[in-house]
């Protein structure tokens, strides 16, 4: 028994057959258009999952890489600017050296060196507030806000006096009634010090309050932590903090450099901060007179200071400023690994950024003579479809209507 094709069942079998071979002309032409050899992920589930973990892979490679590059550009400037400092100060020595001492031949020098160790202090200064972009480089991770900043005589780092830490301990009982410390030291309800009712002892306590509470302050901003995600597997470890070399600090607190507090290695009480020193050592180098009978330094009106005392004053801060000289020197050692191994890091995550777009290039990117093959071929095939349409269907009345 024979099966009857009707002229319906020949033109929609012909119409699926002409629609499956235009989607496939489609198909290869977009593959030779886009150069991939999947558009969707129902294309090739296989290879479109494995291109996206290497996207993602690429993504935050580029992102580190970013990072890095930004990082590097601040510790850069702040390595320059440190090496500038560094220059000054052992010019500063070498001309102090120069000068013989207290009792030198070359005496007559302390004046002008006054004067230049007093602008060094503030060209020091300028330079730990050097901005990159909207943001200061040596201001720990406070960026917006200037860092260094002279009131009078004194210098602040983010509004905290650098010579915090010279008040002692008052041998007075301590008060009671003003609450617990805080983390910083400081009671929670102390009253404020022009309170009329307050003692003698009980301002001597706030005042040793404000101080040590100031001077751990700056311990913590020494400690400030900007943690930066840089290729080196940023992960916890079990107490919930960052493992140890698994992020890089670009925090830069520029207290730390110049230093802060006062030294307690004698009983002078001098300060840390190379800029207070210079300062300090410029005024005393200009209380030097050649006119004095016989010559040497004349103690300013009004104070407790002698010739003698001055010219131990001199020959000590000079010692210290050769001290915080060295400090500072190794602080810029440490600055320039910290910008080294940035910059070999950066030359790490850009080869590897390369090997990985390889590698998705190798996943996505189809081979084009291929390609241009099977596009050729498909082609083929529908225009060989219409030939055949063009044959098989017969022409209706309208086709002679013209």
């Amino acid at each position: 028994m024979g099966f009857r094709i009707t002229t319906n069942m020949m033109m929609n079998t012909y119409r699926h057959n002409l629609m499956g071979s235009t989607n496939k002309l489609a198909d290869a032409r977009d593959m030779v258009l886009t150069q991939r050899t999947f558009n969707s992920y129902a294309d090739d589930p296989a290879a479109a999952a494995q291109a996206f973990r290497l996207r993602r892979d690429y993504w935050s490679t580029s992102n580190q890489y970013n990072s890095n590059d930004a990082t590097y550009n601040k510790f850069h400037v702040a390595w320059t600017n440190l090496k500038g400092i560094v220059n000054n100060l052992i010019d500063a020595n070498g001309r102090m050296s120069a000068i013989g001492g207290v009792t030198g031949t070359a005496g007559e020098s302390r004046i002008a060196l006054g004067k230049v160790l007093d602008e060094t202090a503030d060209t020091i200064i300028n330079a730990m507030n050097q901005k990159l972009g909207d943001q200061f480089v040596f201001a720990g991770n406070d960026g917006l806000n200037v860092p260094f900043e002279w009131k009078g005589e004194e210098l602040y780092y983010r509004g905290i006096n650098v010579n915090c830490g010279k008040v002692e301990r008052p041998a007075t009982p301590e008060p009671t009634g003003w609450g617990a410390l805080d983390d910083f030291g400081m009671p929670e309800n102390m009253p404020k010090e022009d309170d009329p009712t307050l003692t003698a002892d009980q301002k001597e306590w706030i005042k040793y309050y404000k101080d040590s509470s100031d001077k751990k302050k700056l311990d913590k901003m020494c400690d400030e932590e900007m943690l930066l995600d840089l290729g080196m597997g940023m992960a916890e470890g079990t107490d919930g903090k960052l493992k140890n070399g698994s992020a890089f600090n670009s925090a830069l607190a520029g207290i730390k450099f110049v230093g802060y507090g006062i030294d307690d290695s004698d009983e002078f009480g001098d300060p840390k901060n190379v800029a207070m020193i210079m300062k300090r050592l410029g005024q005393v180098f200009s209380q030097w007179s050649e006119d004095a009978k016989p010559q040497g330094y004349v103690p300013a009106p009004g104070t407790n200071e002698t010739p003698e005392s001055l010219a131990a004053e001199a020959e000590r801060l000079m010692t210290k400023l050769k001290l915080a000289q060295e400090s500072i020197t190794e602080k810029y050692v440490e600055l320039d690994a910290n910008s080294s191994f940035l910059k070999t890091n950066g030359s790490r995550l850009q080869d590897q950024a390369v090997n990985l777009n390889e590698q998705i290039l190798n996943v996505e990117q189809v081979d084009l003579a291929d390609a241009i093959t099977n596009f050729s071929w498909e082609q083929y095939c529908y225009n060989s479809a219409l030939k055949i349409g063009n044959q098989l269907l017969s022409q209706s009345l309208i086709d002679y209507m013209r």
